[in-house]
This record gives C-alpha cells, sequence and structure tokens, in this order.
C-alpha cells in the first residue's frame, strides 16, 4: 500500500509540475505578444491612459480627471465632431465632458485595484499595458480555477492529459493574447473585468464545495469581485444571476442560520460595492447608471447616438460569433477582418475582428457537446450549472452587442472566457460518458484538432500590429 501512495504521490507531483511549466509558458507567450512593435512594460513621467488619470484624481480627492480646455467651453456644440475636433485630438478623445468638467469614461474600479496601489508602493505610472497583461493571465489562472473545481465535482474520469488541454483552451485559444498584444486602456477594463468575473466565479464555486457548510470568506470575496467587476464593465451586472443561483443551493442545503451568514457575506458587499459605484457616477453625471458614455467626446455626437437599441443585436452578433478570421498569404497568414467602422450611427460597421465560432472551434464544439453531456450525467446540479453559465454568458455577449451599432475585437473578451469555460465543462463530461470507446476517439480527436487550431489562430492573431482597433 505505501508503494502504490508513494506512486500516486509522484504522479500528482508529476501533474502539477506540467501544469505549472505549461501555465507558466501560456503566461510567457502573453508577455511576448505584449512587446512586440518594440512596445515597452515601463512607466512614463506622468499618468497615461483613463484609468491613470483618474487614479491621480482619486489620490488627489478629485473626481474630474483633466484640465478643461478653454477651446471646449466656448463651443455651441461640444459634443459635435466637427467642433471638438481640435480637443479630441489633443489628448481628450473619449474622455466625457459634463457640466464644464472632464471625466473618464469608465467606472472607478480598474484605477482603484491597480493604479492606486501601484502609485501607493511607489513604483511610478502603471503602464496600460502592463496593467492588461496582469490583468488578463490573472482571468486565464482564474479560469482554471474554477475549471479544476467543476472538474472534480462533474467529472467522473479525468484523465490526466485534459488538465493541460484546458490551460491551452482557457490561456491561448481565445481572445486573450490578442486583447494583450493592444494593451491600451479599453483593454485594460476589459481584461480587468474578464478577470473579476472568472475570479467571482472562481470563489463562488470554491465556497460552494460544500453548499451544506459553505464558506463565508468565499462567498464574500465572489460577492466583491462581482460587485467590482461592474465598475469595470457594467454589463458584467449580469453575474448576480450566479449569485442568485448560489443563494438558493445554500437555502436549500445548508441550515437556517449558516445560510443566513453566506447569504449576508455573498449580497452585502455586492450590495455595497454597488452603492459605491452608484454614488461615483452620481457624483460626476447626476446620474447612478451612467458611466460617461453619453457624453463622450467622439467622431460621433454621443448625446444623440441611439445607444442600447435592439437593431443592433442582430449584426453585432453575427461579428461576435461568426466574422472572420481571413487567411492571408504572409505571415503570421491569418488575421482579423479589416475595419469598415465610420462615424455613421445609421451604418452598421465594425473595428477589425474575428468570430468566437469560427476563429476558436474548440468553442463550437464544447458548446455543441452540452446537450449530451445534460442527457449522459442526469445530475441536476450539473444541469443548474450549465445552464446558469450558458445565461450569464449569453447575456454579456448581448450586453457587449447593444450599445452600438458596431463591433470590436476587445468586447469579445467579455464573453468568450466564460463560454469557453462552459465549453470545456462540456466537452469533459461528454467524453468521460461516452457510451462506446469509438465514439470517445472520435470525440477526443475531433475536439483535440479544434483545439490546436484554436490555439494556433489565437496565438497568432496576436502577433501583427492591429490597425484600426
Amino acid at each position: 500500500m505505501s508503494v502504490s501512495c508513494d506512486t500516486g504521490g509522484r504522479r500528482s507531483l508529476q501533474h502539477g509540475v506540467v501544469l505549472l511549466v505549461l501555465v507558466t509558458g501560456v503566461l510567457a507567450a502573453y508577455v511576448l505578444v505584449a512587446l512586440t512593435e518594440g512596445k515597452s512594460f515601463r512607466g512614463a513621467a506622468h499618468p497615461v491612459g483613463f484609468h491613470g488619470v483618474a487614479a491621480e484624481a482619486i489620490l488627489d480627492g478629485k473626481l474630474a480627471v483633466l484640465e478643461t480646455p478653454e477651446r471646449l467651453t466656448t463651443r455651441p456644440d461640444p459634443y459635435d465632431p466637427s467642433q471638438n475636433y481640435k480637443s479630441r485630438h489633443a489628448g481628450y478623445h473619449d474622455y466625457a465632458y459634463y457640466d464644464g468638467e472632464i471625466y473618464s469614461p469608465f467606472g472607478p474600479t480598474p484605477a482603484l485595484l491597480s493604479h492606486v496601489p501601484y502609485r501607493l508602493l511607489g513604483l511610478g505610472y502603471l503602464n496600460p499595458l502592463l496593467a492588461s497583461l496582469i490583468w488578463s493571465g490573472g482571468a486565464m489562472i482564474a479560469a482554471l480555477g474554477a475549471w479544476r473545481e467543476l472538474s472534480r465535482r462533474f467529472l467522473t474520469v479525468r484523465p490526466r492529459w485534459l488538465d493541460p488541454a484546458a490551460v491551452l483552451a482557457l490561456g491561448l485559444a481565445g481572445p486573450l493574447p490578442w486583447l494583450v498584444s493592444v494593451g491600451r486602456a479599453y483593454e485594460e477594463a476589459i481584461a480587468c473585468g474578464a478577470f473579476l468575473l472568472m475570479a467571482g466565479t472562481w470563489c463562488l464555486l470554491r465556497g460552494l464545495r460544500n453548499a451544506a457548510r459553505p464558506s463565508p470568506l468565499l462567498l464574500a470575496a465572489a460577492g466583491t469581485t462581482f460587485g467590482l467587476a461592474v465598475g469595470a464593465r457594467p454589463h458584467l451586472l449580469v453575474a448576480v444571476v450566479f449569485l442568485g443561483i448560489a443563494g438558493v443551493a445554500v437555502w436549500r442545503a445548508a441550515t437556517r442560520r449558516r445560510a443566513v451568514v453566506a447569504l449576508a457575506a455573498t449580497f452585502v458587499p455586492y450590495v455595497l460595492v454597488g452603492i459605491g459605484i452608484a454614488a461615483f457616477n452620481m457624483a460626476r453625471f447626476d446620474s447612478p447608471f451612467e458611466f460617461g458614455r453619453t457624453w463622450q467626446l467622439a467622431g460621433m455626437h454621443m448625446p444623440t447616438y441611439p445607444l442600447n437599441r435592439l437593431a443592433h443585436l442582430g449584426p453585432n452578433l453575427a461579428d461576435y460569433l461568426a466574422s472572420g478570421p481571413r487567411l492571408t498569404t504572409t505571415w503570421p497568414f491569418v488575421d482579423l477582418i479589416p475595419r469598415t467602422f465610420g462615424n455613421d450611427p445609421t451604418v452598421h460597421g465594425h473595428e477589425p475582428i474575428a468570430g468566437m465560432l469560427t476563429t476558436f472551434p474548440v468553442v463550437a464544439l464544447g458548446l455543441r457537446c452540452v446537450p449530451a453531456a445534460i442527457r449522459r450525467l442526469r445530475q441536476s446540479a450539473f444541469t443548474v450549472t450549465v445552464a446558469s453559465a450558458a445565461v450569464v454568458s449569453t447575456l454579456v455577449l448581448i450586453g457587449a452587442s447593444l450599445p452600438f451599432n458596431s463591433s470590436t475585437m476587445r468586447y469579445t473578451a467579455d464573453f468568450v472566457p466564460l463560454m469557453a469555460l462552459l465549453a470545456l465543462l462540456a466537452f469533459g463530461v461528454a467524453a468521460s460518458t461516452s457510451p462506446t470507446r469509438r465514439g470517445h476517439r472520435i470525440l477526443v480527436g475531433t475536439w483535440g484538432v479544434a483545439l490546436a487550431l484554436s490555439t494556433v489562430a489565437g496565438v497568432l492573431l496576436a502577433l501583427p500590429p492591429c490597425s484600426g482597433s
């Protein structure tokens, strides 16, 4: 028996080492794609990007982030692109202008969680490229943690190759490498939101490993991170669905005392963070729901732009799911489809983009496994988990598609990580419950090919410079 235990311990250690090496390799790949085209992680001598200047304002006890240019205050309509052109090209493009002040058009989360601590530690001004790298790497690690929790619970058989494959599926076979390679303040906010969504999911799953004895600390962490996610990407508000389902599970499984404690630990931090974000918006724009988008200085007249229209949904969903990529005859042979975006809100356009299902077939195949996985496993807990992940990821996709009559590659990082996690779980269950060896071999082989193609696409798309995004 001791020999068997020693052998099992060595195998577990070897498995852990393999995973560590692979995770390190993925993070190294993120670093390499971030540093293409001569880019650097070095900070500047001044705050850079929306979140950098927002952090400085917070540290100074202010809300306005920049001095208002005089030329802007004298314009009859400062939101008219022809009248604010000089101000935008002097560094004010996409900042929000309201009641004579200049504000960041984002919530406070990225500034509070990264730029403010960076400054307080005396490290200077955080480069948005470095921040994007940190958040994206964190999103991959958190997704892997969530996968380990899900696979431990629902997979009857977990072959040793599946966890290493999961590292590639969650780390490289998606838009995160591309997001890191661009690495501006826009991408930083999205990467921050992706991290918080996946970290909250991991904490929630870990906290409910035993629903009869839930962990208040981990549930509080989940509620806090989901709340903070709204301050990075407002449509991540839909993650409250996860909290609601978790609350029902705890109420049904735990004693009343434990359930009340767990629910308070989950929802009190979420509500408090939400109140803080609403108050922050109210102080800036006189509305708890306004993050600044309506008042942006952009190439379009934003106060009259038709935001959040159902007519935007169909064309954007087609872009986000089924567009591109395009193959080329020059290295790296794969690219996003070119920009068609213009400043006419009545005409649908897009920045460079490639759709999830066509570019990352491993996600498409995994999602196709969902019905079979539900049918074969026949566990209510699995069905609820899959359904909630499908609902939240779909709502996030819709939330990214509604605001503008245009799409962009960076928004795919809002929903692809969660959909990839769902797809990976469905594939794992379908493969482990396959009724025949032949069916198992065909499914695993097809999935392996899809994973290879998706990983290659994820890496190659991050290599060329992306103009027009």
